[in-house]
């Protein structure tokens, strides 16, 4: 995280110490951990959008026994890209960029 920290001093011409980026980046985190507990969305122009769902309780097998296991419901995130990342990430990797699809969730 620290090269995060030197990118963004180095971008701002020095403009803020290194403990207050932290300290700024801290509360961005927070803020989005926030949103996220709350079932809220994050979208970050140009980026992507974060967001969080509810994967259902079902019927499992545990590897090592091969008996069915009631895996229990769990909260968690998806990332959709932003086309202007999708295709950012293409053209590095010489790529073609995949279609844009509907998120089910």
């Amino acid at each position: 995280m620290a090269n995060l920290y030197l990118k963004i001093q180095n971008r701002l011409g020095e403009t803020f110490s290194l403990s207050l980026l932290q300290e700024m980046v801290a509360v961005v985190v927070e803020c989005m951990k926030e949103d996220l507990v709350l079932n809220r969305a994050i979208s970050i122009p140009n980026l992507g959008t974060i967001t969080p769902y509810l994967h259902s309780g079902h019927m499992g097998v545990n590897i090592h026994t091969k008996k069915k296991v009631f895996v229990p419901a769990f909260r968690s995130v998806h990332f959709r890209p932003h086309a202007v990342f999708r295709r950012l990430l293409a053209a590095q990797a010489h790529l073609k960029v995949p279609p844009s699809r509907k998120s089910t969730r």
